[in-house]
């Protein structure tokens, strides 16, 4: 989620409002979990590192144990 946010540093200049680069600052949050700073864009979503994470580890756990072998590049075999 983007929002736009004054993140003001208190120069103790006058104010130039929009002409800061201050003033109006661009911000993405997670899209997951609306709390911390996106770091990583998965398609359209924007999702903090602990979000990403957790959607790889569930996508992961979907797997059978011979895929989850194969991602990791292991040599598996039943006997």
């Amino acid at each position: 989620m983007i929002t736009y946010e004054n993140q003001c540093v208190d120069c103790g200049l006058p104010c130039i409002y929009e002409a800061c680069r201050y003033y109006k600052v661009t911000v993405h949050y997670c899209n997951a979990c609306d709390e911390e700073y996106a770091e990583y864009k998965l398609g359209n979503e924007d999702l903090c590192e602990d979000c990403v994470r957790n959607l790889c580890r569930e996508l992961f756990n979907d797997l059978s144990l011979q895929e989850q072998a194969e991602v990791l590049g292991i040599k598996l075999k039943q006997i």
